[in-house]
């Protein structure tokens, strides 16, 4: 498994310091939970954490030193005191994968050195699953050390949270995210900027956005919602299937999955950006500076109301979206709420 030295992470300091803390002075805990953002470095950072845990002379330097024999084999995936898990069900972690890992963990307690368990998406588990996971906190051996990472830690038993040392993963500044994007991809300041405040601080998602076809799509989803006509009934139910044909299109040019997800952040931002130039009439406001002249010259064509509708109803479908609905209904009834409110 590949990872980066903790010094070439960006932003992330004060996790980053408790980690390092953590392997330098001590004491290292038998559970942890990375919580945080989607797409902002938690997995990155735990897997590295996993390699230190492992590492020879991560005890003098707060990292894992890449050159001793345990860093060695754990970048070449061949490390047997590691063990990486991932969902082996459609959506969730099987009951009997879970089950299998505390008897792999009981059996620690005759066994001599640290052995690191890591748990990506920890909260894809059923109720089941995660009572297997709670009794193996609750039972913890000697040497052994979980890690468990999730964007959703809502979706965790109360239980869970209490049994680990909880390290908190936040947004990337624009300050901190900017540079990397101008250096990882080539950017411009002014592209790189607005990658950085289309993405939210997260890293993974402004990956995304350098894609040519996902960048079109918003251009495009855009350019459509520039010329809707939001009183127009007709236009309301034409939007979602446009809307839904372009992000299609968008995903077989280059073989890959858009989240729905993706398309109701770019039209909060759009709706956002309507309700902040007709509050504030200042451009540099905005978040779409690339459409920040359209914003203006259409933005009284919105009411306040149809606004402040299609916010409310975006804001719920991001909460309903992992229940996989229709999303051709899901972005009617944003349209249609939006045409509601001028009858």
């Amino acid at each position: 498994m590949k990872t980066i030295p903790f010094a070439k992470i960006i932003g992330h300091t004060l996790p980053l310091e408790f980690i390092a803390n953590g392997l330098t002075h001590g004491p290292i805990g038998h559970a942890y939970l990375f919580y945080g953002p989607e797409g902002v470095g938690k997995d990155l950072i735990a897997s590295r954490f996993a390699m230190a845990l492992l590492c020879e002379h991560s005890s003098r330097t707060g990292d894992a030193c890449d050159a001793c024999d345990s860093c060695r084999r754990f970048t070449n995936d061949n490390h047997h005191n590691f063990q990486l898990l991932r969902p082996e069900g459609a959506q969730n972690y099987k009951v009997d994968q879970l089950r299998e890992l505390r008897r792999n963990v009981s059996l620690m307690a005759y066994h001599e050195g640290r052995r690191v368990y890591l748990i990506p998406d920890a909260d894809k588990m059923n109720p089941e699953g995660a009572n297997a996971i709670l009794k193996t906190l609750e039972e913890p051996s000697s040497g052994v050390v979980l890690i468990l990472v999730t964007s959703q830690s809502i979706k965790l038993l109360p239980t869970i949270h209490s049994r680990c040392q909880k390290v908190r993963f936040g947004r990337l500044s624009d300050h901190d995210l900017e540079p990397f994007l101008i250096q990882e991809y080539s950017l411009d300041k002014e592209t790189a900027s607005l990658l950085a405040r289309l993405s939210e601080g997260s890293p993974g998602r402004s990956r995304e956005l350098t894609l040519p076809s996902v960048s079109q799509l918003r251009k495009v989803l855009f350019s459509e919602l520039t010329r809707h006509r939001p009183e127009n009934l007709s236009n309301a139910m034409e939007m979602p299937k446009k809307i839904n044909d372009m992000r299609k299109n968008a995903e077989s040019e280059e073989d890959i999955k858009i989240d729905i997800q993706t398309l109701y952040d770019w039209m909060l931002f759009y709706f956002r950006d309507l309700l902040v130039y007709r509050l504030t009439k200042n451009p540099d406001l905005l978040i779409n500076q690339d459409f920040k002249n359209e914003i203006a010259q259409i933005s009284s064509r919105w009411s306040w109301s149809a606004i402040r509708s299609s916010i409310q109803q975006l804001e719920y479908l991001k909460w309903v979206a992992p229940k996989n609905l229709n999303n051709q209904f899901c972005l009617e009834s944003v349209f249609l709420r939006a045409y509601q409110s001028f009858s």
